[in-house]
């Protein structure tokens, strides 16, 4: 997890919190009847974003401060995915919206550059690829000739943003 403060801060430490609710879904996974879950409604923010980083696959969890303060001249590592299909359309009626789409954007903070080797999945070269590969793998296992005309690009760029507030 990386906790953002004025300098992010990497912790490898599982939050109090998370084993006991994670204990409960595993509980819960095994109800036949129980098709849902809850967390209480005191469930610490802490503790909620490490769920929802486990529970989306994702390899780090980026937890805000708790007091929301606004964070100045942060310098951020900006992601996208898109998608792109069609390479079979002739180029004189396709347009670029025809032809790729952004499905999903995120940042992190460029301190998290010194936290972490070169060869760590955190870095932003390593989560590029990783992205690209986990994506592609994904749609080329599908059972569908479309698979052969899809493929998935992860866009990287770094950007000082004026403000952020959580």
């Amino acid at each position: 997890m990386i906790l953002l403060t004025c300098v992010a801060q990497a912790s490898y430490d599982v939050p109090a919190g998370l084993v006991p609710i994670l204990q409960e879904l595993s509980n819960a996974s095994r109800e036949e009847q129980r098709v849902s879950y809850t967390l209480p409604d005191d469930t610490a923010f802490v503790d909620i974003v490490p769920l929802a980083a486990i529970l989306l696959d994702y390899r780090i969890a980026y937890i805000p401060p708790f007091k929301a303060q606004p964070l100045t001249n942060l310098s951020l590592e900006f992601h996208q995915a898109i998608v792109h299909w069609g390479n079979d359309m002739p180029a004189a009626t396709a347009t670029v919206s025809e032809q790729e789409h952004v499905f999903f954007r995120f940042s992190s903070p460029t301190d998290l550059r010194a936290l972490v080797p070169v060869n760590h999945p955190a870095a932003p070269a390593k989560v590029v690829a990783g992205l690209e590969v986990m994506f592609n793998e994904r749609l080329h296992s599908l059972d569908n000739p479309i698979r052969n005309d899809i493929r998935i690009t992860i866009q990287h760029e770094q950007r000082v943003v004026d403000q952020m507030v959580f």
